[in-house]
């Protein structure tokens, strides 16, 4: 649970977790849950400061000094691959972030892993033994990430055709793999 206890009754039962994309949790808001082109705010209850510490205590066990030097990054990623966006005030030392405090709004990105969205485009990447060179752009939200963990796996098995390859990931914000503790949540191949 990461949500204040005070709130948790909103979320027992039939609440609908299916298509959840993102948890806004701001101050002086209620809990809004986005899933695609739509939004609910759950409960009435607005967002204190205290609910924030609380999440807070509760993302990180307790020990949000080591998450530091994720949060100086403004996010920290949790079991599951979900990444959980800080903002607030900045505090800077000689022009560098050293923290966030205090922090004012959190932005869960539920983690979605969806195997498959690169079967139709595979063909386009793989020139007989060799893989192309690739660019991938679009709006934000738009699976960019979702297709390349994609993309990763299905050159490492050779589930879209010809023999697995060696794949190297270079993924400085643990996006790709979605890692918790050094363990990648995402499959990447073998």
């Amino acid at each position: 649970y990461l949500f204040p206890i005070r709130m948790r009754k909103n979320f027992e039962k039939d609440f609908l977790w299916e298509g959840l994309e993102e948890i806004r949790v701001r101050i002086g808001q209620p809990v809004e849950f986005l899933y695609g082109d739509r939004s609910d705010w759950v409960g009435e209850e607005v967002i204190v400061s205290q609910d924030i510490q609380e999440m807070l205590n509760y993302i990180s066990s307790y020990s949000l000094f080591a998450y530091r030097e994720e949060m100086k990054q403004g996010f920290i990623t949790i079991e599951g691959g979900h990444r959980i966006g800080i903002a607030g005030q900045a505090t800077l030392q000689e022009g560098k972030i050293t923290g966030i405090c205090p922090v004012g709004f959190l932005n869960i990105r539920v983690a979605h892993e969806k195997k498959g969205v690169a079967r139709e485009i595979f063909p386009f990447l793989n020139c007989e033994e060799q893989i192309h060179n690739v660019l991938i752009l679009s709006p934000p939200g738009c699976g960019k990430t979702t297709l390349l963990r994609d993309i990763v796996r299905g050159i490492s098995s050779g589930c879209y055709g010809g023999i697995g390859k060696k794949v190297g990931v270079v993924d400085e914000r643990s996006e790709i793999a979605a890692s918790y503790r050094g363990m990648p949540q995402n499959d990447l191949g073998p």
